[in-house]
């Protein structure tokens, strides 16, 4: 069994905050993802669409939590 650690003051943060729930859930379920099959981070697009959209990850980039990247996040 594989886990990630979350800092307990993450629904506090203000990126978090500016993101809002649904792109904040897609946060986590990204750093799961990421975690599990070993991506060092790296979320494809084809994978987006598995856990969020890209309106979602566009909340993430401009809150500052993502980056664009050729390919994906």
């Amino acid at each position: 069994m594989s886990w990630v650690r979350l800092d307990d003051q993450f629904p506090d943060h203000p990126k978090v905050i500016a993101a809002g729930p649904s792109a904040s859930w897609l946060y986590i379920s990204a750093l799961c993802y990421s975690n599990r099959m070993l991506t060092d981070g790296f979320i494809a697009a084809p994978v987006l669409r598995r856990l969020g959209n890209r309106a979602q990850a566009q909340r993430l980039v401009n809150a500052g939590l993502w980056e664009q990247a050729e390919g994906g996040w």
